[in-house]
């Protein structure tokens, strides 16, 4: 096979997965899928991974967030949508499902597990679903957290999603009953 050929069999292929994306050759808007190629991969433009149900653009090969908070794009290419509506929604089903345990905090832009931008890593990601953090993210953080526990070990800080509307019920799917008998991080039983 040629190199060619091989390029035309993946863009094919890619076309076959994403149809919305044109031929995968031209730029295309999208909708990440569960069987999007870049599905949990990390955006080089903004340093988070790419998660189902995020508006992505294409261009041939290269992949980037179209998402206002994240900011990879240009205003134009965000669309609007009706946030009073979507505010209003998500009222209603945190009100109807409450966390088990430990109140969800919602990170904010200069919350330290967010990922920065340029060269490094990604940051922190969630222990359960492997995804970045993200501007608005309702997460609960891990309940050593609090005090300093008697090993006299800093609090691990470890956060886990814990956001229905965004549909990461992490922390739900990790303990149900919303119980931690010991910390993961330090071993420490929560207090």
């Amino acid at each position: 096979m040629t190199d060619d050929e091989v390029l035309a069999f993946e863009l094919g292929h890619e076309v076959g997965m994403h149809p919305l994306f044109g031929d995968g050759r031209t730029a295309g808007a999208g909708i990440t899928t569960t069987l999007s190629r870049w599905l949990g991969l990390t955006c080089t433009t903004c340093r988070h991974t790419f998660r189902v149900g995020d508006r992505v653009e294409t261009s041939g090969w290269d992949v980037r967030h179209l998402d206002p908070v994240l900011n990879c794009g240009t205003p134009a290419d965000h669309g609007t949508g009706d946030g009073e509506n979507a505010a209003a929604f998500a009222r209603g089903l945190l009100e109807a499902w409450p966390a088990a345990s430990g109140e969800p905090v919602r990170l904010s832009d200069g919350d330290w597990r967010l990922p920065r931008r340029g060269p490094g890593g990604a940051g922190p990601t969630c222990p359960v679903c492997a995804h970045t953090f993200r501007p608005g993210d309702m997460v609960i953080v891990c309940p050593c957290a609090r005090p300093v526990g008697a090993s006299g070990l800093p609090p691990c800080e470890l956060a886990v999603h814990r956001d229905p509307v965004s549909g990461l019920t992490c922390w739900d799917d990790w303990r149900p009953d919303g119980r931690l008998v010991r910390c993961p991080i330090t071993h420490e039983v929560p207090g």
